[in-house]
């Protein structure tokens, strides 16, 4: 069991998510997270590691979850940033 939840946001989902995204992220896109039902799936008691694809969406979802008392982070400069370190992505 992680410890870490790592949500991507990155729209859209085909051409973002679909085609390469951190193992074991789940994903709920920004226009859709702030919604009772998508909220409910996030877990209180793991740490959110918010992914989009520079950080900046991110740390907008970040301040909407963490009023919420949710204990949420944004990956710094994003997809961007685990791409151009050389980070694996995966493919479901």
């Amino acid at each position: 069991d992680q410890t870490i939840y790592v949500l991507d946001i990155r729209m859209p989902k085909e051409d973002k998510y679909d085609v390469g995204h951190i193992e074991g992220a789940e994903y709920i896109s920004f226009k859709e997270l702030a919604k009772e039902d998508n909220l409910a799936t996030l877990p209180k008691g793991k740490q959110i590691i918010i992914v989009c694809d520079t950080g900046h969406t991110a740390s907008m979802s970040n301040s909407i979850l963490n009023m919420l008392e949710y204990n949420a982070l944004t990956l710094k400069f994003g997809m961007q940033g685990w791409t151009e370190a050389e980070y694996e992505t995966v493919v479901d």
